[in-house]
């Protein structure tokens, strides 16, 4: 039985030229199909919407194509360029996911991309939880750099109240009437006055927030609880020299804390969770377990429901389970034949033309011109050639995988590295759920996000000691602990 495919042909209402008309593109999909054996049933023609539209929903039989794909009603998708498909690279995410998870292969015509096989369709399955997958690394990223930033003793973020910035990226230095008034808002505190007498005061004064706002009871609560005006920068945590002046010393500023907090104790220890919050359930009865902490600011997943199960009230140290769920991440990496699937697809779009040559020529046919060498048909009909080469150089934002790959290969030491809140972001995009036995302390069973499942059933095999059970999508882990306890 021959593969059933489908056309998609779209154009904007600026495209209706040659070479992009609908009848040009569907001539070029049937030609593709006849010379392939496909069976090609319809085509689905969305007519002056731009790829660029950033809801599927607004392009109708992009959306309609989508959905029967869905539900079985063919086998590929075959477009004449990626920029007829989608230009934004979360619209393609999203809509390889779907193909991908209905099994429904695609093709690209001027690219030459085909991801027909089984390599491929689990190439698009993987799109979406790769975006995903890669703003949790962003976000790290960018935790990275505000840590580089506070061991250098520079600020993070807004410069505080007091302060102005003459080079960016710089260090602030003191604004003499903002610092002023900084030093008598903490006198003031520590006399007694309230943080509303101290704002109105400063409202009184004709000063502004840092956003140009009226000063607020909590703005003032804020300002007198940051330690940037003693000299040190805080960076989850910890703190570094600044390379700013200090407004106030140390001594004013505990003054003022330890009015804050006259009457009742400071938290002695910050409230952390497992990485797991949200996501870890017990592996008996698969009811969620709750975060938790010790006294001392351990994190913890307890058990805790009206239900009747042999460890309910107990308790597990988070990071227990959390070093279990790292070790699996330390064996995560792409299958060879999977990334040399990548390889190539990504070696063919970036084979396809010299862009910066392209331009050039077209400067040199303008120049040309000017001189008389062309008439103006031949300078139109030649300009038109090469603007369709410079429009097939960049047909879209594609989504690769080479960079996923990087970055799992990385997994194991950024997962060291993050903190709880981190971790938690690597997980989403990669797991659904964890059951535990918090009997043994141990992970039983898990699982994966739909676009992660084959590179985490590698994963749990290539893990040492992870003796963990993959869960199908419709299973709910009820069984994965066996006790007669129930």
């Amino acid at each position: 039985m021959k593969p059933r495919a489908v056309g998609y042909v779209r154009v904007s209402s600026d495209e209706q030229v040659e070479g992009l008309s609908l009848d040009a593109q569907r001539h070029e999909i049937a030609g593709h199909c006849e010379t392939h054996g496909y069976d090609l049933i319809t085509y689905y023609a969305d007519e002056g919407i731009s790829a660029y539209t950033d809801y599927i929903e607004k392009r109708p039989a992009f959306a309609e194509m989508l959905g029967q794909a869905e539900r079985g009603g063919f086998d590929l998708v075959i477009v004449r360029d990626l920029s007829r498909f989608a230009r934004r690279s979360s619209v393609q995410s999203v809509a390889f996911e779907r193909l991908g998870r209905a099994g429904v292969g695609f093709a690209s015509l001027k690219e030459n991309i085909d991801l027909t096989t089984p390599s491929g369709k689990l190439m698009l399955t993987m799109m979406g939880g790769i975006n995903e997958f890669q703003s949790a690394q962003t976000g790290l990223h960018v935790s990275a750099s505000h840590g580089e930033r506070a061991r250098r003793g520079l600020p993070l973020g807004g410069i505080p109240f007091g302060y102005i910035i003459h080079e960016t990226g710089g260090a602030p230095v003191i604004d003499e009437r903002e610092a002023s008034a900084v030093r008598e808002a903490f006198e003031r505190r520590a006399r007694g006055e309230t943080y509303g007498t101290i704002a109105r005061w400063l409202n009184d004064e004709g000063l502004t927030t840092q956003k140009g706002r009226a000063f607020t009871s909590f703005a003032v609560k804020d300002l007198l609880a940051n330690r940037f005006f003693v000299g040190v920068v805080t960076h989850k945590g910890a703190e570094y020299p600044g390379q700013h002046e200090a407004i106030i010393d140390e001594a004013l500023f505990e003054r003022v804390q330890l009015r804050r907090y006259r009457g009742r104790a400071p938290r002695s220890a910050p409230v952390t969770r497992g990485a797991l919050s949200g996501r870890i359930r017990c592996g008996r009865c698969t009811r969620p377990l709750w975060s938790d902490r010790t006294h001392s600011g351990s994190a913890l997943y307890r058990e805790q429901h009206g239900q009747a199960c042999a460890t309910g009230g107990r308790s597990i140290q988070a990071k227990v389970i959390d070093e279990q769920v790292g070790v699996i991440f330390g064996a995560l990496k792409l299958r060879p034949e999977l990334r040399d699937a990548v390889l190539c697809e990504t070696s063919r779009v970036h084979g396809r033309v010299d862009v910066k040559a392209v331009h050039a020529q077209r400067r040199r046919l303008a120049r040309a011109y000017g001189d008389g060498a062309y008439s103006d048909a031949e300078y139109e009909a030649r300009m038109r050639e090469i603007n369709r080469e410079i429009e097939r150089a960049m047909p879209a934002d594609i989504p690769i995988l080479e960079d996923a790959a990087a970055l799992l290969e990385h997994l194991p030491q950024v997962w060291t590295e993050a903190t709880f809140d981190e971790r938690r972001e690597l997980v989403t995009p990669l797991i659904e759920q964890v059951y535990v036995d918090i009997g043994t302390r141990r992970i039983a069973g898990l699982l994966p996000a739909p676009a992660f499942r084959t590179l985490l059933e590698s994963a749990v095999r290539a893990a040492p000691d992870a003796s963990v059970v993959l869960l199908p999508p419709a299973a709910g882990g009820l069984g994965l602990v066996e006790t007669g306890e129930n």
